[in-house]
Order: C-alpha cells, then sequence, then structure tokens
C-alpha cells in the first residue's frame, strides 16, 4: 500500500512540474506577444463611444497608436456623441481631447450617415474620421507618421469639371415603414408578439414634423390538461407633433396624441398639447449639454371600454404639464435626467410625479459606476375599470392595476488594474 501512495505521489509530483513548465511557457509568449504590440512613443488612445461604434474594428484597423483602458492613463481621449439627423440618419459627432503633451489640441469633427447605409458602411465611415483626427497627434511618433500614407479623392471632381448640384425631389420628407413578429412556446405554453408601423416626418432648421401610427398585438397560450388559457393585448397609437424654433433658445410646439389601448381600458384616448420650451443652452451645443424646461396645457377626451372608478364611460379634461430634463457628455462620463409633473385642472389630487436618472461615471482610474433608474408617484389613475381585474388578468397582465408608485432601478460597479495598453484583439473562441 505504501509503495503505492509513494508511487501515486511521485506521478502526481511530476504532473504538476510539467503543468507549471507549461504554464510558463504560456505566460513567457503572453508577455512577449503583449509586449510586441506596444509601440514606441505612439500616443496612448481612450475611446469613449458609449456602445455607438464597432471599438473591435477600430483597434483592428487602426494598429498605430497604443489603446489603453482608462482615460485617466490617455494621451489622446475620442469622445463620440450621436444624435438622429433629419433624414433618419445619425451625425456624429467626434471629440479629440489632448493630455499630457498634447494639452490644448482639442477638436471636433463630424460624419453624417443617411438611413440606407449598413453597418459597414457607417464603421467604414466613421473609422476615416478618426484616423484624420488623430494624425495631429502624431507630430511626436516619427516613427509611425513615416509609415501613414494619405490618399485623397476630390469629391467635387468630374470629366467636366463642373460640381453636380443636387436636387431633393422628397424636399426633406422622410417615410419609414416597419412591421414585425416574435414568437416561442414550447408544449404547454406558446407566446406571439406581433407590430407595425409608419413613420413620417421632416425636420429642417426652423421646423420640426413627426407624425407615427404603430400598432401591436400579443397573445399568450397556456394549457393546463385540458384547460387552455388564452390571454390577448392589443394596442394602437397615433401622434403628430410640430416644432417650430423661436430663437436659439426658445421653441413652440403642438403634439396631438391618440391611443386606442386594452390593457389601459381606452376605446380611446385624445390629446393635444401646445407647449413651449426653454434650452438654458443653444440647441446648437445639444450633443455636448441640454438642459431644458417645458410647460403645456392640453384639452383630453376619454372614451373607456369599461366603467371607472368615477362612474364615467367617456369625458372631456384638461391636463397641464411642467418638465425639464437634462443631458450631458463630459470627459467624466455621461448623465441623462429628466423631472415630469402632471395634474387635472379639474381636480389638482388627480396628479403625477416622475423622475428619471441615467449615470455613467468614472470616479477615477480604472474605476467606473453606473446607475439608471425611474421612480413614479401615481395619483391620477382615472381610467381604471370600476369591476377590477380578475386573478387572471392579473396574472397575465391583461388590465392596467391600482397603484401609488411605479420604479425600476439598475446600478452598477467596475474596477479594472494591470496593464494599461488595450489593443490586441483576439476573436478566437468568441462566439457562443
Amino acid at each position: 500500500m505504501t509503495k503505492w501512495l509513494n508511487s501515486k505521489t511521485r506521478q502526481l509530483k511530476a504532473s504538476m512540474f510539467l503543468l507549471v513548465n507549461i504554464f510558463s511557457v504560456f505566460i513567457a509568449i503572453a508577455n512577449t506577444d503583449s509586449t510586441a504590440s506596444v509601440l514606441k512613443n505612439a500616443p496612448k488612445v481612450f475611446v469613449d463611444c458609449n456602445y455607438y461604434c464597432d471599438l473591435s474594428y477600430i483597434k483592428q484597423n487602426i494598429t498605430w497608436v497604443n489603446y489603453v483602458r482608462d482615460r485617466k492613463l490617455a494621451d489622446v481621449q475620442i469622445i463620440m456623441r450621436v444624435q438622429e439627423t433629419a433624414s433618419g440618419g445619425n451625425e456624429y459627432q467626434i471629440q479629440f481631447l489632448g493630455f499630457n503633451d498634447f494639452n490644448g489640441l482639442n477638436f471636433t469633427l463630424n460624419y453624417i450617415t443617411d438611413p440606407t447605409q449598413t453597418d459597414a458602411e457607417i464603421r467604414a465611415g466613421y473609422l476615416k474620421i478618426i484616423q484624420t483626427g488623430l494624425l495631429p497627434f502624431l507630430y511626436k511618433s516619427k516613427d509611425v507618421l513615416s509609415l501613414i500614407n494619405i490618399d485623397y479623392s476630390d469629391p467635387n471632381a468630374k470629366e467636366s469639371g463642373e460640381q453636380e448640384v443636387v436636387t431633393d425631389k422628397w424636399r426633406n420628407w422622410v417615410v419609414d415603414l416597419s412591421a414585425g413578429g416574435w414568437t416561442n412556446g414550447q408544449s404547454s405554453t406558446s407566446m406571439f408578439s406581433g407590430w407595425g408601423g409608419v413613420d413620417v416626418r421632416k425636420i429642417v432648421n426652423k421646423w420640426k414634423y413627426i407624425f407615427s401610427l404603430d400598432f401591436n398585438y400579443n397573445e399568450n397560450k397556456f394549457k393546463f390538461g385540458e384547460t387552455t388559457v388564452l390571454s390577448i393585448r392589443r394596442s394602437k397609437s397615433g401622434l403628430a407633433k410640430v416644432v417650430y424654433a423661436l430663437s436659439p433658445k426658445w421653441s413652440a410646439g403642438l403634439m396631438i396624441d391618440a391611443q386606442n389601448s386594452t390593457y389601459n381600458n381606452y376605446i380611446v384616448n385624445l390629446s393635444a398639447y401646445p407647449a413651449i420650451e426653454y434650452n438654458i443652452f443653444p440647441y446648437t451645443e445639444s450633443s455636448k449639454h441640454i438642459v431644458r424646461i417645458y410647460y403645456g396645457v392640453s384639452p383630453i377626451y376619454n372614451q373607456y371600454e369599461d366603467t371607472t372608478i368615477f362612474n364615467q364611460t367617456e369625458e372631456f379634461l384638461a391636463q397641464q404639464k411642467l418638465g425639464m430634463s437634462a443631458r450631458l457628455v463630459k470627459k467624466w462620463g455621461s448623465l441623462n435626467s429628466s423631472v415630469i409633473a402632471s395634474n387635472y385642472l379639474h381636480n389638482f389630487d388627480l396628479n403625477r410625479l416622475s423622475v428619471y436618472t441615467s449615470l455613467r461615471w468614472r470616479i477615477f482610474k480604472g474605476l467606473s459606476f453606473n446607475l439608471s433608474g425611474e421612480i413614479s408617484f401615481i395619483r391620477d389613475q382615472i381610467n381604471l375599470p370600476k369591476q377590477g381585474a380578475s386573478y387572471e388578468e392579473v396574472l397575465l397582465s391583461q388590465k392596467v392595476l391600482a397603484t401609488n408608485y411605479s420604479y425600476w432601478a439598475n446600478a452598477g460597479i467596475s474596477y479594472t488594474f494591470g496593464s494599461i495598453y488595450n489593443s490586441i484583439v483576439n476573436p478566437r473562441f468568441g462566439l457562443d
């Protein structure tokens, strides 16, 4: 027995020795590989695109800088902000901020897409902008700069030497048609959701027109032996919005909203909101910061499927709404918040207050904090059915329920340390 144990112990020691040596070889190879990826004298770059870019694609195609994992380690910080354009495309505002030897070298480049472009075309476009923006930061990296070639294609060049004049036959109007569905199931349950919509818009400097129609259909089926329970929810909605720019900071608008919803007990819910809005900052700076305050008063017509708790089957009402929202995008992260208060004019006790916030904050080098959530204090449920809801309707979420509040929240924190360089892209075994 003792000889057998000694034999097994020697085998275990030999195996452990072999594993340690193999592991050491892998570490040596990994250290050699990572060291080779760090370019001498190349600027250290941190890209903050907030899920708006394909970071792996950028790293694979811009290999002449050193990517780092935190902005406080960087010589150059790239911040990408995205706003929707009137045509349905996006405007990418790509800001370059210099630190250390490049302190004070700050500028912004723009890139505009159209709604027909594919993801591949879009990322190829903003890649060129990032490449162009990084060139001024290479003047101290002579070895890297000497390897870069610059090609220029004149977009106005034609055989005749004349510039092409483009006429917009749609006069800035854009139409989106959409429809889709989703389903899953098994032997005892099945689910189906279908949706569709039409969106028509025209957005120019002074005016903004948006018109939309949407529908949703949701069906859930459950089988319990010989019993089948079917849950169906339908909704339709429409929106018309017209906004006029009064000045660089003031706007006026009219929003007409209509909906039909089995869940909310509406056959018809129709409102028309004339409103006024003031932005503390000029609207031209909206990609960096916006703090706006708005107020509106609306007549409302409701027709209900079931008699409400106030014994109404239809009624005319008036409601006022006051709101404030803010969005900031800074070097340390971003903040989005809003506060909206409303009440019915015939009874101020019928009111609602909603508060929303979303925060992305890099507290210090390597430490990041994310928080988002919303809470509403609800005192205005005039649409509640008088007969209430059955157990089945509650469990299947078929009808709106009485409540004094609603909320949701999420939070997270992460800390990253170790090597400051983050330039390698290796997709092996990356697909689940």
